[in-house]
């Protein structure tokens, strides 16, 4: 079995759908598609283990359809007891990814029937020995069976919350006797839910207990993880409402009532929700408290501390391993009462991976890819590297130039010292607007926190693992947005968050960096921020610019070049005070490469990239505000990508009072199918035939949603947008107009260019959002 040691881990993006709870009864089909579709959308998963037994294997051919065409990857996850199915084969074909079996330690007979039905087929079976062994279960006959091949990967585990176990004796010994015989084989082994102590030192590298579980690929991301085991403890009617309210939550909706009903039907805790709701209506109040001083916040770190000491006991207070290590959970105390734990001495581990990063690990396609995304990144750190060890930083950020929000702080002679006592996250102030390429770098100590790097708003975040108690971060950027972050001189792989953050491709346009730090451990130290500026983004750079027009982009890219191309033959104005911010998700379309292109044939055209993650392809209003921040100029232009301007548009703007602040088209005329293809194809230039194409437009829509200017073409001052943010919901129908609306609120009656619309080009009536064809 092929197994490879990396240095630089990458994070699990598996889920779990059990199609029964843990009374055996199975969950409705339509409420596991819905389920599938909110692992895939909301908690980012690229694949998923279905959990299935004799009485719901029906349903398994409709779910792996259903996951492929979300472009999740499906394996087959069941107990050894079940025989294996004849339509393998079949479902290989369909895209199954693997197999995974749990199985007991009697159950040899039934794992061999396992290993040949997958070997028929070419798939590859991943295994689990759940339970505590009896005294006469026999190691090397389970170590012979396990270590051949198409067994990939193997854990070793007390417990698994999807399988019954009893308890049983504290003896752990041949648990460890087989997690060592498949190492001594060449195969990936798990030893999972032991404490480390239980464990002979040389096999630390592969004790999993949750701070490592949940970073090893090979495992479950934590999200979707925890919430599989609270559904497979509850009522099938119950999991339905659940999984609605979940998928619901960005939409128009999302109601007090769903959150209350949320926390009731998962934990049935009604207090817990009233309170959670009484906290929301009185949280207005506290801005009347007093601010603790240092001191009293000094005391209550101090008092968190003892507590955690206290719940950890005297043993593992003491021990080494106690930031890594789950110690003797409730639930392994269940199934192995009795287990003792004594401390380990030595100096204080920090990082989680400290030891497993050792562990010769299995890569299926899926993990395998992910795992050479970043193998072209050795020029950049080179590079990196050359400019920081011999080129002085063009600006020093001193301590004094920044502070803290959300949290108390306190300037030092040559740092800033953060203080907090909450697991959550802690941001600086901007510290400089910075556009590709650019270096930054930070170094941070006297004290230890979970997470250090770099926020560039609330949906980009650069970070890695803080291990030791000082560490040097640097993050270079070069002209396309392309970026490594280097720790203490050597190359890291940023964290990759479940759900709300994500590890950019690379990086947008025009940035806002922020230090971000994740769960201080009481105080934390960052001293001077050193900055190295590069060339612009293009020939054009931001100096000068009036108007900003921001385009959001989903599989849109043939028609976002033509509405380009009508911005780039605009006449009566200088292109250089325009520049063109497009928000799109890299990878999806090809919008990067027409980025590319039109900054190579329009240099005097400033185009920002403004990227995001694939799960908010369908997030609009969010997309709109984040990169709002990039606006170099006095005006905002809110366009779509199917939107083509008239050449003479912006000199028309330019033309109104300066007392104006909201100008719109007079409506938008419907381009046919036939007029768009030409257009498309390049054989209709509109900036040359514009009087033609309003002549044939097959419909006008002449100030239309009640005379309310929508989302094709909204101009107003950019100090609008600093107060007023566009509806972040996935279902963006009538946000648009919601806007319009409160810019009439704010500025009164647009200014409408009189007799001057816009081109809308034809996409079979498909919604940008959502769609799953390219345009």
């Amino acid at each position: 079995m092929t197994t490879q040691v990396e240095e630089q881990r990458i994070l699990p993006v598996r889920g779990i759908l059990p199609l029964y709870n843990q009374w055996g009864k199975p969950f409705a089909l339509i409420d596991l598609k819905r389920w599938l579709r909110l692992q895939r959308l909301v908690y980012n998963s690229e694949k998923v283990d279905v959990l299935v037994n004799a009485a719901t294997l029906a349903l398994f051919p409709a779910l792996l359809e259903y996951a492929t065409s979300l472009g999740l990857r499906v394996s087959l996850r069941t107990e050894a007891e079940m025989r294996p199915p004849a339509s393998l084969a079949a479902w290989k074909d369909a895209g199954l990814l693997d197999v995974y079996v749990t199985f007991g330690w009697k159950e040899a007979d039934k794992l061999i029937a396992w290993r040949d039905a997958c070997a028929a087929c070419g798939l590859d079976c991943r295994a689990q020995a759940t339970g505590i062994p009896d005294a006469d279960a026999d190691v090397d006959v389970l170590a012979g069976i396990l270590a051949i091949p198409p067994f990939v990967a193997i854990n070793v585990a007390p417990l698994d919350p999807f399988v019954r176990t009893t308890r049983s004796a504290a003896d752990v010994t041949k648990m460890v006797a087989l997690t060592r015989a498949l190492v001594l084989r060449g195969m990936e082994a798990n030893l999972i839910h032991l404490p480390f102590c239980a464990v002979p030192e040389d096999l630390w590298p592969h004790v999993s207990n949750s701070a490592q579980f949940y970073r090893d690929h090979q495992q479950y991301n934590r999200g979707t993880y925890e919430l599989a085991v609270a559904l497979y403890r509850n009522v099938p009617a119950a999991v339905g409402k659940i999984v609605l309210i979940l998928l619901a939550r960005s939409t128009f909706q999302r109601t007090f009532v769903d959150a209350v009903l949320l926390r009731l039907l998962l934990h049935m805790r009604l207090v817990y929700g009233w309170a959670a709701a009484l906290h929301k209506l009185t949280r207005h109040l506290r801005t009347r408290v007093k601010a603790p001083s240092l001191d009293a916040h000094e005391r209550e770190a101090q008092k968190r501390r003892e507590q955690e000491d206290a719940l950890l006991g005297p043993t593992c207070a003491k021990c080494a391993l106690r930031r890594i290590c789950d110690h003797v959970s409730p639930d392994a105390r269940r199934v192995l009462p009795g287990l003792e734990t004594k401390a380990v001495a030595g100096d204080l581990v920090l990082s989680p991976m400290h030891f497993a990063r050792q562990q010769p690990k299995h890569y299926d396609a899926v993990d395998a890819a992910r795992l050479k995304a970043n193998e072209g990144e050795h020029e950049l750190v080179k590079e990196a590297q050359a400019l920081v060890e011999n080129r002085a930083p063009d600006r020093q950020v001193m301590p004094y130039e920044y502070t803290v929000d959300g949290a108390p702080w306190e300037h030092l002679e040559g740092g800033v010292r953060w203080h907090s006592i909450t697991n959550t996250e802690k941001l600086s102030s901007s510290l400089e607007q910075v556009e590709p390429p650019f270096t930054i770098s930070v170094t941070f100590g006297g004290g230890i926190a979970e997470y250090i790097g770099f926020s560039f708003g609330r949906h980009c975040k650069v970070l890695c693992p803080m291990e030791g108690y000082r560490h040097t971060l640097v993050l270079h950027v070069d002209r396309d947005g392309h970026y490594v972050l280097l720790c203490d001189g050597a190359p890291v792989r940023p964290v990759e968050f479940e759900g709300q953050f994500y590890v950019p491709l690379r990086l947008g346009g025009r940035l806002d960096p922020r230090i971000s730090i994740w769960n201080i451990d009481g105080q934390i130290v960052t001293q001077f921020v050193k900055v190295w500026h590069g060339g612009m983004v293009t020939g054009a750079s931001g100096a000068g610019v009036k108007y900003s027009i921001i385009i959001v982009n989903s599989r849109y890219a043939r028609r976002l070049q033509a509405t380009l191309r009508s911005i780039a033959h605009q006449e009566g104005i200088d292109l250089t005070k325009i520049e063109v911010i497009i928000a799109y998700i890299p990878g999806l379309d090809a919008t990067d490469d027409l980025i590319d292109s039109m900054r190579s044939a329009y240099p005097e055209l400033r185009i920002l990239r403004s990227p995001f993650p694939a799960q908010n392809a369908n997030s609009k209003g969010f997309m709109i505000n984040e990169s709002a921040g990039m606006a170099s100029g006095e005006w905002i232009v809110l366009m779509d990508a199917d939107i083509v301007i008239a050449p003479f548009m912006f000199a028309r703007v330019e033309e109104v009072s300066e007392e104006c602040s909201f100008v719109a088209p007079d409506g938008r005329l419907m381009l046919s199918k036939e007029t768009t293809g030409k257009v498309l194809i390049g054989e209709i230039e509109p900036w040359r035939q514009w009087q033609d194409l309003v002549n044939s437009a097959s419909e006008y829509r002449y100030r239309e949603a009640k005379g309310v200017p929508v989302g094709f073409f909204q101009c107003f001052k950019r100090e609008f947008m600093e107060k007023v943010k566009y509806a972040e919901l996935d279902h963006f129908e009538g946000a648009d107009m919601w806007f319009g609306m409160a810019l009439q609120d704010t500025y009164g009656k647009e200014m409408r260019l009189s007799g001057v619309p816009v081109l809308h080009l034809d996409h079979g009536g498909s919604q940008w959002y959502g769609t799953a064809k390219h345009f």
